[in-house]
């Protein structure tokens, strides 16, 4: 490696050799860049220390679980580098301790979900005769489609089609505009709901409302929620049950029916990134958790099928 070379030189090659064997790297590009920036002001022209890469990664007040992240990013920089400069410096892994990790989240048991919507159907209607009917239809929908709770607030009342069974979910989160069935119990579920708000609140274009027809509000939401989640105890690493957790629940509990089936289970899982509205097939990955001994299987199926199919991050 020639010393004349600034270090963004060598950031902008690794980038176009990593992108030549196929890779994105969109996470890549903002980190390397401004570490390739740091090296260039403090030492020009120098190679890769591990001090150096130290001092830049604890640049951050998030915590130390990021300062590791931004050290890892570096580090496989390090190993190309090393390759071309043996005087470079690749720093050791987990310096900073251990780069963070998707946290496992809380599964719902069937028994659960029921006692949280029967606590919704309890609610108080002081504010609007609608909210116990709102919340509890709410709850069960989630529940059954795995859909994200930002997605299901802002769903409008023309994305429901009672005749065809669907129900249509707006972009969010970099997925698309996708259209899910639904279960015959689910749309009378969502009849009835709507057989109220008619008759309750007819105000407003939105599915769920608040007491003037106006979209639930976050606020009142996340607290309804964190009422109807009390004494629910996570079985998760996070101390508290999330309404995301149901997306998880969701989708665990369908790996793990589809784990105990002799079939194939790949074909499966791509079908459920299409259905959650994934925008990489990896991200569906993350949801293979929760339930170790029944999950076993279709995980050995799948890390083998997410490593042929979609190589698109190191």
């Amino acid at each position: 490696m020639s010393p004349a070379l600034k270090m963004t030189t060598l950031v902008r090659r690794y980038l176009e050799h990593r992108r030549r064997l196929g890779y994105s790297l969109i996470s890549y590009d903002k980190r390397l860049w401004s570490f390739a920036a740091y090296c260039d002001q403090v030492a020009p022209r120098q190679p890769i220390t591990t001090s150096r890469a130290v001092a830049w990664a604890s640049q951050t007040e998030v915590g130390p679980a990021a300062c590791s992240a931004r050290l890892a990013y570096v580090r496989n920089f390090a190993l190309y580098c090393a390759n071309l400069d043996p005087r470079t410096e690749v720093p050791p892994p987990r310096v900073l301790g251990r780069a963070p990790t998707r946290t496992r989240p809380h599964i719902f048991t069937d028994a659960e979900v029921a006692r949280v919507m029967h606590r919704a159907r309890r609610l108080a209607d002081v504010y609007s005769p609608l909210r116990p009917h709102t919340y509890e239809t709410l709850i069960g929908l989630l529940a059954c489609t795995g859909m994200r709770p930002c997605e299901a607030l802002r769903l409008r009342l023309v994305d429901f089609e009672p005749v065809a069974g669907t129900i249509r979910v707006p972009p969010s989160k970099a997925s698309p505009q996708r259209v899910l069935p639904l279960h015959s119990t689910t749309v009378a579920a969502l009849q009835a709901y709507l057989e109220h708000r008619r008759r309750l609140c007819p105000m407003g274009e939105f599915l769920f409302v608040g007491p003037i027809g106006r979209p639930l509000s976050k606020t009142n939401y996340n607290l309804t929620m964190k009422r109807l989640f009390r004494g629910i105890q996570s079985n998760g690493l996070r101390r508290s049950v999330r309404p995301y957790d149901f997306r998880h629940t969701f989708a665990s509990k369908l790996i793990t029916q589809w784990s105990r089936q002799e079939a194939p289970v790949a074909h499966h899982l791509l079908l459920l990134t299409r259905y959650l509205g994934h925008a990489k097939f990896t991200h569906t990955w993350w949801y293979v958790s929760g339930q170790s001994a029944a999950l076993r299987a279709a995980a050995k199926q799948f890390e083998h099928y997410r490593v042929r199919r979609d190589d698109t991050e190191p």
